[in-house]
């Protein structure tokens, strides 16, 4: 489980399987070599912690780079939710993961 802070600072716990259990371990090996690494956030960029402008241009970039065309973080969202619920995920469960009331 990650506790992560939410629109209006609000936690919520996510849970996440055994792949995310490894990416972050690799993730967070290689953050202890960066040079902002005394920094409390958890994501890095070159410049320092990674920002929510920094998080819109990456996803920006990456879909333009994939041939997507105009994505931006909120779309993601969006497409996250529908998939979920068209593939039988709970509507609950949902809330939970998205952090809404």
């Amino acid at each position: 489980m990650a506790v992560v802070l939410g629109k209006g600072r609000r936690p919520r716990s996510c849970p996440f399987g055994k792949k995310t259990a490894q990416v972050l371990d690799r993730y967070l090996r290689a953050r202890a070599a960066h040079r902002y690494a005394d920094h409390p956030e958890l994501w890095l960029a070159r410049k320092g912690p990674l920002t929510a402008s920094g998080v819109y241009q990456m996803v920006h970039d990456r879909a333009n780079e994939a041939g997507i065309g105009h994505a931006y973080t909120h779309l993601v969202r969006h497409t996250f939710a529908h998939q979920w619920l068209a593939q039988g995920g709970q509507e609950g469960d949902l809330m939970c993961l998205a952090g809404w009331r």
